[in-house]
């Protein structure tokens, strides 16, 4: 039995999560990870880990760029104003070098995010544009999860209820409240427990983040629960294996930003 629990108290965005379950992995099956991903046809693309330590943590950032930069950046939304529809998403995912699996699950992905962000603005799921999840390193994010996902093996999914942040964030639509609509739509359309941060200002969850959490999560705890039976696995390790791995995020907050993955092997 391999159980996957994910610690989700500085929320989740899709870069975080690969990077979490990326360090679960050996350094061989890492390199062959960015292999495959390097072997997408795909523009301009550079993926590469990079170990980010904060306070007592030591993690990986996923690193996903187009030209240099990372695409989701503010100041590039007005180059991509009209952004890509559901179809052509999916069409960019059937056209990826993976198994039908997995692009059968890289869009179901993509269902969800346009279901939320239909619903956000009052569009039916095939007249959505996406915006900053339409975008190619997002896309190289949800197919990343799928991959390192299959590739654990994992045969079931405990997170903690996830922290969304607080206030306001900036995004292709303006100036909104966290969580973004998108974001809220996902988590309270798959019935997904959260709660604001005291503490950290801005979006901690992003829609990439939500859509792979709802994806792929069979049970959530809350997170006092959760954190006592992470301390009771990482304090008792008789009869099994334990694995864990921090995806870091490239934002800076007081406490260490990242999604905190822990792979019981029983």
């Amino acid at each position: 039995m391999r159980t996957l629990y994910l610690d989700l108290s500085m929320g989740v965005a899709g870069d975080m999560f690969s990077a979490a379950l990326a360090q679960l992995l050996e350094e061989e099956s890492r390199q062959q990870f960015l292999h495959n991903i390097r072997s997408f046809s795909l523009p301009n693309l550079l993926v590469d880990f990079q170990k980010k330590k904060v306070g007592d943590i030591s993690g990986l950032h996923y690193k996903v760029e187009i030209n240099g930069e990372k695409e989701d950046s503010f100041k590039h939304h007005h180059h991509h104003h009209h952004g890509r529809s559901l179809l052509e998403v999916q069409e960019i995912i059937a056209s990826l070098p993976v198994t039908e699996e997995i692009k059968n699950q890289g869009k179901a992905l993509y269902e969800i995010i346009a279901k939320a962000e239909g619903k956000a603005h009052g569009k039916e799921v095939g007249e959505v544009h996406f915006h900053e999840v339409g975008m190619t390193d997002a896309i190289v994010d949800v197919v990343s999860a799928c991959l390192l996902m299959d590739h654990l093996q994992v045969d079931h999914v405990v997170a903690s209820t996830i922290c969304v942040g607080r206030g306001k964030v900036h995004c292709a639509h303006g100036l909104l409240d966290v969580p973004a609509p998108a974001t809220k739509n996902i988590l309270e359309e798959n019935h997904i427990p959260y709660y604001f941060s005291e503490k950290e200002y801005g979006e901690l969850t992003t829609p990439t983040g939500a859509a792979v959490i709802s994806y792929f999560a069979d049970e959530f705890l809350e997170k006092d629960a959760f954190e006592k039976k992470i301390n009771k696995i990482t304090a008792d390790r008789e009869g099994y294996h334990l694995q864990q791995g921090f995806g870091m995020g490239y934002k800076e907050f007081d406490q260490p930003n990242c999604v905190k993955a822990y792979l019981v092997i029983e």
